[in-house]
């Protein structure tokens, strides 16, 4: 049934029934949205809008998501593999019930492709590259280095100041640890910096207190996992029941089950950006008499060649596209779709080495009932890199940094290195168990703003972000240990003050206060 808020609650008998009908809802309401996911997972976007999108298809082939995402199904238990199967299964129901498709079908003259379970893993695996900080950071800064010095790159390059607030108030994370490195390169793509000097404007964050802080003796959980505005949005807020599940809050469209936000009657959890570095460039030297080789500590080393068609729509119908894709021993070569990149630059990401069984984990998130089967349950995300807040019933707190962490041997991926010489190389990931999390604070509470947790040791990444974390620390030093309820944890969700603005607008008023326009900005 479908309530008066317009969310779907879904009842079943067992949990195969379940996952089926999810998909057929979710296909339902948001089947074009999907189907931009399942030809983006794939690649294949160009046999919907043709020439428009072909350097984003070279783009997705090169990355390999759907190669990627055949090897996250295989990875998976039958059980949950059965669960996406079930859930597919209901989509494609839908598609050949006859029922009446999105309006956008018809205005392109196209039909819903069919689904396969790979298709669902490779959603999750878009999700999580959608959230990779460094994926145009790191270019941008080696050309800033390249034109402007490495002084200049090291000076702007992001990290986080000694005064920014922590999650947990300790600060144990090194110092950064940058060294520029000058390779031939060809011209900077100015469209490129202009995409990326727009700002970033998503900023996820959640509230957590416990019930020893709360008038009402209950925790209060205040959660926004933000990113870019879209239409139709990015989640489905809806309630499946059946079997095992009982569980309710927003699913990602083309992926079974509750996805980053939600609850289940017994804890309730809402996820930010983690912001981890899990993606570095290494420029690679190539044999000077065979192109298909290139150079390592060791020796020369032949590329992996992968040989791809895409197919692309056109005025007489289709056309193919060859595309040839390099692989390194640190991944795809991504400088022909990626031109602010340097020759022969390799992209290293986390999930090249780690299959995404993300599914698994959020599923088992889910059923949990307690801390402890929430952190096991996340032990399985190891793509997606997220930072997720939690509660119970009972009034317990806590939160937990997912996904896969990389060892460098050297450096910190602030710029793309070396890729001859070795001594950059990834040597493993951070174990699980020493990812940062909490349990029940002495604090009583704990609230992320995308900002550093304080409590790992070691480089997790220098895009922590930390004005909004300011501004919390403010209110609850206002507050002065006050106890909190509902009505105020709602006001602290919709606060608009802004430190970054408390510390700008004097400067600017008091430096435009001759300009004939200033008296149009007077506050």
């Amino acid at each position: 049934r479908t309530d008066e808020n317009g969310i779907p609650h879904i009842f079943a008998d067992n949990e195969k029934d379940l996952f089926f009908a999810q998909g057929y809802i979710t296909a339902r309401e948001r089947l074009f949205q999907m189907e931009l996911t399942r030809l983006a997972g794939r690649g294949e976007l160009s046999t919907l809008f043709g020439d428009a999108v072909l350097s984003k298809d070279r783009f997705l082939r090169t990355v390999g998501f759907h190669r990627l995402a055949v090897k996250g199904y295989e990875a998976l238990t039958d059980e949950k593999r059965n669960i996406i199967d079930a859930y597919v299964s209901g989509i494609n129901a839908f598609i050949n019930s006859g029922e009446t498709l999105p309006a956008e079908f018809a205005v392109l003259g196209a039909k819903p492709g069919i689904w396969e379970g790979r298709d669902s893993v490779a959603a999750g695996l878009l999700m999580a590259f959608s959230l990779t900080r460094s994926l145009y950071v790191d270019l941008v800064m080696y050309r800033i280095g390249e034109y402007a010095g490495k002084e200049t790159a090291e000076l702007l390059a992001p990290y986080y100041p000694s005064f920014a607030p922590t999650l947990t108030g300790k600060r144990m994370s090194p110092a950064p640890d940058r060294k520029f490195i000058k390779f031939p390169s060809k011209e900077p793509d100015k469209t490129g910096f202009s995409d990326f000097l727009q700002g970033e404007m998503p900023a996820s964050n959640w509230m957590i207190f416990s019930g020893k802080m709360t008038e009402s003796g209950k925790a209060l959980f205040a959660g926004s996992p933000d990113l870019k505005p879209t239409l139709p949005a990015l989640f489905y807020i809806m309630h499946i029941k059946g079997g095992r599940y009982d569980v309710a809050g927003g699913a990602l469209p083309g992926v079974p089950g509750i996805g980053p936000l939600g609850f289940n009657g017994h804890i309730a959890w809402s996820a930010v950006n983690g912001r981890g570095d899990e993606l570095d460039y290494f420029v690679e030297k190539l044999n000077p008499e065979n192109p298909d080789q290139y150079i390592t500590e060791r020796g020369f080393r032949d590329f992996e060649i992968i040989d791809e068609v895409i197919r692309v729509k056109d005025k007489k119908g289709f056309r193919e596209e060859k595309l040839r894709i390099r692989v390194s021993r640190h991944g795809p070569v991504i400088s022909d779709v990626m031109p602010m990149a340097p020759d022969n630059t390799a992209m290293k990401w986390a999930a090249f080495d780690n299959p995404c069984i993300d599914l698994e984990g959020l599923l088992l998130m889910n059923l949990a009932r307690n801390f402890k089967e929430f952190r096991n349950a996340l032990n399985r995300v190891k793509t997606i890199n997220l930072g997720f807040g939690y509660a119970d019933k009972n009034g317990n707190i806590g939160w937990q940094f997912t996904a896969s962490a990389p060892i460098r041997k050297k450096g910190d991926g602030s710029f793309p290195v070396p890729g001859w010489t070795g001594e950059y190389a990834w040597q493993g990931y951070i174990p699980y168990e020493r990812l940062p999390y909490d349990y029940n604070p002495k604090s009583g509470y704990a609230a992320s703003f995308n900002n550093d947790p304080g409590n790992a040791g070691y480089h997790l990444t220098h895009y922590y972000l930390f004005q909004r974390s300011i501004r919390f620390d403010n209110i609850m030093k206002d507050r002065g240990g006050e106890k909190v309820t509902l009505k105020d944890i709602k006001d602290m969700q919709l606060d608009t003050v802004s430190v970054v603005a408390q510390l700008w607008t004097p400067l600017i008023i008091n430096a435009c206060r001759n300009d004939e326009l200033a008296e149009y900005a007077k506050i």
